[in-house]
């Protein structure tokens, strides 16, 4: 179990570089009209002044998402494309968590309410783009990262056919 959460853990970090690169090109509105990126706004929902704390928060928010993933999915993930698909619907249910709930409560304003919708709006879409791609990136990782950590090997079809036949 300790290799497959350290898998998650790695395989959450590489994701969570490509999901900061996303964020840090994706320009978005401000309500003044002018133009900041998501990194900036991550350091906002902590309440901190330098930008460069955002890229921390996206990190340590990726590498939470694959420990969790790897809790919740124990030995279930064998391969890489399946795994891929239950990241990016992973991916997307923490889209709804974070946009819905974790960053409106954070800024100030009750989960689900009006504001909390308004105040995500020009966010929703990067968001969501970046969840998703964080997800297919964990999930094609995190199966590659457990077997080199020594993790269960794939079943080949072979073994798979003979195991149900049995």
């Amino acid at each position: 179990m300790g290799k497959k959460i350290g898998a998650g853990a790695v395989a959450g970090l590489i994701g969570g570089l490509v999901f900061d690169v996303l964020m840090r090109v994706w320009p978005m509105s401000t309500p003044g009209g002018g133009r900041i990126s998501m990194i900036a706004f991550a350091a906002q929902v902590v309440h901190a002044r330098n930008p460069r704390t955002g890229w921390v928060v996206y990190l340590v928010y990726a590498v939470l998402m694959g420990v969790l993933f790897a809790w919740l999915y124990r030995s279930r993930v064998r391969d890489e494309w399946a795994t891929a698909l239950w990241g990016v619907l992973y991916g997307f249910g923490w889209w709804l968590v974070a946009g819905l709930v974790l960053a409106p409560a954070l800024l100030g304003h009750p989960p689900f309410s009006s504001s909390a919708v308004e105040s995500m709006r020009d966010r929703a879409v990067p968001l969501l783009a970046g969840h998703l791609i964080y997800g297919a990136v964990f999930g094609v990782i995190f199966p590659r990262i457990g077997r080199a950590l020594g993790g269960p090997r794939r079943p080949s079809v072979m073994a798979d056919a003979a195991r149900r036949a049995a």
